[in-house]
């Protein structure tokens, strides 16, 4: 969502519950990527999105998801892992690729059911960590 001049929105965008469920769901560090541009370098796919899956980690980070629905890049991963082998600091793209395929369709199923398996998944591994 841009405003009037062109400015991104980020508090129309963030989805706050979605996000922290993604964190604990698929235990990525979004901090690890210092955004070099590696997995860019080695993704056979980058040269029909570009930026991937560089943005997409970005956005990601951001908790930017409506902005990562307007990409093909979470559909189109093959899952080569080649983003993940080069990556220097590990901040796994290939997972978190499959991990937006999976919270794209929660936040477009229309029925709601997975987005609560997404949010319930995510609270059982809190539960089980904390030893409740």
């Amino acid at each position: 969502m841009t405003t009037e001049a062109g400015i991104l929105d980020l508090s129309k965008s963030f989805d706050e519950e979605l996000y922290n469920a993604f964190i604990k769901r698929y235990g990525v560090d979004f901090k690890a990527c210092m955004q070099c541009a590696t997995c860019v370098s080695v993704c056979p796919l980058s040269d029909i999105v570009p930026g991937m899956p560089r943005l997409d980690m970005l956005l990601a980070g951001l908790g930017l998801f409506d902005e990562i629905a307007k990409r093909l890049s979470p559909w189109i991963c093959d899952q080569c892992m080649e983003c993940s082998r080069h990556c220097p600091r590990k901040a796994n793209p290939a997972k978190v690729l499959a991990a937006l395929r999976e919270i794209m369709t929660a936040k477009y199923d229309p029925t709601g059911i997975t987005r609560r398996f997404i949010i319930g998944r995510a609270k059982a591994k809190t539960s089980k960590e904390s030893g409740k």
